[in-house]
């Protein structure tokens, strides 16, 4: 992906690009490393997506193809579209900067100085802005009064966008006797909540197969993640995957008392949790000794789940080395196998609770399954075994409550933001303030496809795809090329690469299923949603997520309708399971892709996305992928340790880069770990000169283009400027110490190291050797 570190989302299924909601125990996300899916930019909380996801690029005007001598072109453009692109590219430059000492400032330097970053967000940059100008058109969309032509899918995105509005509908804080999260908190639905039972709790009613069964039906992520994804030895069919748990809060809070600023966050915490109970039960007394014995439990569990041991699938994409011990420590097996191996959880039974939910059979003891990281399961069950029950089921009603808290009521959505503001969360984005647009990003997390299917018909030029597609092939030919010059290559490892990347698949815009209104009203048949209330709606919908995400376990792998991500995110990702890019229709707009545009200015945006996300299938995770999307040794051992020594030299590079407040020297969160982020800089180097040997191809055919009106810059110039203001962003504290953990570059280092390592950069710009953006020694890899 693209992203950056807060434009987040799930993992093995990796993406590259920009991220969103989701936390389902079988539901596949695409924000984690359990799905590998890549996204070019840090996913961000509007890119929420029902259970698996990926990325998109636009492209530009080509010529007829029929014309065989180009037009002569005016020497300077002064169409709309060109004033409008030379005003926000000077609006966002320092040129008071010079480009040879500092591109980054150079090129972003007046956006930094005139920008900050929104309340209810960790930045504020060009893709986010982007993103907020698509929840603007959703709303629009959603504001509609019924049309005669929506579809019955529209029809249910308008109710769950209506009852999220209505405030009336929802129920006052201190009369939650008929709420339905209150109503689920009983024996007959997921069991007692002890906290809640002032006369006592029934321990004879403990099941935890079953509880975790049902919390599953809700996405709720506790002790064991479990998602539903491509077997990665055969990504022609699904197998269900299971992933260590975390703590609700960062492993750090809990196991550094001592440090004054996580205590704080601590106290914060356990005053959520007491004035949660105390007005979900109407006032009556609170045991305090229960908080306590919660806490107590989540910081062992916290000990327990170190998100760098084995991976835990809620940080980023790139195989670095806690990935590779991670599959070190992984098991393929069946169920049945599974309980030999852990007798003390009945495998099989819990995993029937869940499918006769939805009346639904499979084989269960023969369902083959991957259990990662073996080692946290004995922990898992040692821990459990020396706890009391009556604290097991406190905990984990208490994450289901933790996970609703947003959709309660206006009192509980309050009380959840104000704890969020106060209580910094690595691996999730703040919920907006303003509440049409927190709708607006729910019901595109669920309606996804049928917003997608209204953006065609009202916004979407269909011409357009044509020429992106061009775009892509362009890139990709460009990458052939480049391919082919690699020295240290030997012929038969290019062939191969060569092969992989000529069936790489394209997904652009959107599935097409959409365009059947038979179908998509199909992927929400069942799925009843009213204006009465928004909780209900939103429970509703998270199990038909799910009941959608467990017919995989009986079908094969649908790579062309399956997208793992909704159509207007803005964003872009590789999905090496299915060795394919996609470019959602959120990112197939302006700045990236406008017809208008000199097709400099599209190659310098959306032509460095594509370029960015085809390396992905040839960094250091996507290697591992053959061209059929399965994990295999398709490199001679000989040309995977080339590889390795190129890549050491950005691992060593960008390990040097503090993660700070840029233009502030607070270097308060540590450095930039260039393992983690290894693939995205490989990704981020090569997708740039990708893209511009992509666009000089193009001018070769079609001719020289005007230059833009107030800009004394050449061509190529122009080019690295457009690229280099795609990072430009305002990032708060928070969002810094996000980027210690994620698998992106702060976008001073995604600009400025590019440029670094580039001897065009260098030529183009003619920074004298030994000039800070023009070092002696560069790193080279796929260019």
């Amino acid at each position: 992906v693209i992203g950056s570190a807060y434009e987040g989302i799930p993992a093995q299924v990796m993406v590259t690009l920009y991220e969103v909601i989701t936390t389902g125990i079988l539901v596949a996300q695409a924000s984690s490393r359990k799905f590998q899916l890549y996204y070019f930019t840090i996913p961000d909380k509007f890119q929420k997506v029902p259970p698996l996801l990926p990325l998109l690029i636009l492209t530009f005007l080509i010529p007829d193809k029929f014309q065989e001598v180009p037009v002569p072109r005016p020497e300077v453009c002064t169409t709309p579209e060109c004033l409008r692109a030379a005003s926000r590219l000077l609006d966002r430059m320092d040129r008071t900067v010079s480009p040879c000492s500092d591109f980054y400032q150079f090129a972003c330097g007046n956006y930094l100085h005139e920008n900050v970053v929104p309340d209810d967000a960790l930045y504020r940059s060009a893709m986010q802005e982007m993103q907020e100008d698509v929840l603007v058109i959703i709303k629009k969309m959603l504001d509609l009064p019924h049309g005669d032509n929506d579809t019955d899918a529209f029809g249910k995105a308008k109710r769950l966008y209506h009852s999220c509005m209505n405030t009336s509908f929802t129920v006052h804080e201190k009369d939650m006797a008929d709420s339905p999260i209150f109503n689920l908190l009983t024996a007959e639905q997921l069991g007692q909540w002890p906290m809640l039972s002032p006369d006592g709790w029934d321990e004879s009613q403990y099941n935890l197969e079953r509880l975790l069964a049902q919390l599953t039906l809700y996405q709720v992520h506790t002790f064991l993640e479990s998602y539903i994804t491509p077997d990665e030895r055969n990504s022609s069919v699904y197998t269900l995957q299971f992933f260590k748990g975390t703590p609700a809060l960062a492993r750090n809070y809990y196991l550094n008392s001592s440090n004054e600023e996580y205590a704080g966050y601590m106290s914060a915490y356990r005053a959520l949790m007491e004035e949660t109970a105390l007005d979900l039960s109407s006032g009556l007394a609170l045991n305090t000794s229960h908080v306590d014995e919660l806490i107590a439990f989540e910081t062992k569990f916290a000990m327990i789940s170190d998100s760098r041991s084995c991976g835990n699938g809620a940080e980023g994409g790139n195989m670095t080395d806690s990935m590779v011990e991670e599959e070190e420590a992984s098991g393929r097996m069946t169920v049945s196998q599974l309980e030999q191996l852990v007798p003390e959880i009945a495998w099989s039974r819990m995993l029937r609770y869940t499918l006769e939910e939805y009346d639904l059979e499979l084989d269960v003891e023969s369902l083959i399954i991957t259990l990662h990281c073996n080692a946290y399961v004995p922990d898992l069950v040692k821990l459990l075994s020396n706890t009391p029950k009556r604290v097991i089921v406190n905990y984990l009603l208490w994450r289901f409550v933790l996970r609703y808290m947003p959709y309660i009521s206006n009192y509980f959505q309050q009380l959840w933001q104000q704890f969020r503001s106060e209580v910094p969360d690595p691996f999730e984005d703040r919920t907006y303030l303003s509440r049409w647009k927190e709708c607006a990003a729910v019901v595109n997390e669920g309606f996804g496809a049928a917003l997608a299917r209204m953006y065609v018909e009202q916004h979407y030029d269909h011409r357009i795809s044509e020429k992106i597609d061009n775009l892509v092939e362009e890139v990709r030919a460009a990458f052939h090329i480049v391919i082919d010059r690699q020295d240290w290559l030997e012929q038969e490892m290019k062939q191969v690469c060569n092969d992989k990347l000529d069936i790489m698949g394209k997904k652009i815009g959107y599935p097409e299923y959409i365009e059947s209104t038979e179908l998509l009203d199909a992927e929400f048949e069942g799925l009843e949603i009213l204006e009465d209330h928004f909780l209900n709606n939103i429970l509703r919908m998270k199990k038909h997520e799910v009941w959608k995400e467990l017919q995989k376990l009986s079908r094969p792998v649908d790579k062309k309708r399956d997208w793992l991500i909704q159509p207007l995110v803005v964003n872009a990702f590789h999905n090496p399971a299915a060795n394919e890019i996609i470019l959602p229709l959120g990112i197939l707009r302006e700045p990236f892709y406008n017809p208008g545009y000199p097709m400099y200015l599209n190659y310098g945006s959306l032509g460095v996305v594509v370029g960015h996300e085809l390396v992905h299938g040839f960094d250091n995770h996507g290697k591992r992928y053959d061209k059929h999307g399965n994990v295999s040794q398709w490199w001679s051992e000989e040309m995977a340790e080339q590889f390795t020594e190129r890549a050491a030299c950005f691992v060593e590079q960008y390990s040097q880069y503090p993660i700070e407040m840029v233009g502030k020297n607070d270097p308060s969160s540590g450095q930039v770990d260039g393992n983690e982020t290894l693939g995205d800089n490989i990704c981020d180097n090569a997708g740039v000169l990708n893209a511009w040997l992509a666009y000089t191809r193009w001018r070769e055919k079609n001719g020289e283009e005007p230059y833009l009106p107030g800009m004394n810059y050449t061509v190529p110039q122009i080019f690295f400027i457009t690229f280099a203001q795609i990072w430009c962003e305002v990032v708060s504290k928070e969002g810094y110490e996000k980027y210690s953990k994620d698998m992106h570059s702060p976008g001073v280092y995604r600009a400025n190291v590019v440029a670094q390592n580039s001897q065009f950069f260098a030529d183009t710009w003619d920074c004298p050797i030994g000039s800070p953006m023009n070092p002696g020694k560069k790193c080279h890899l796929w260019v």
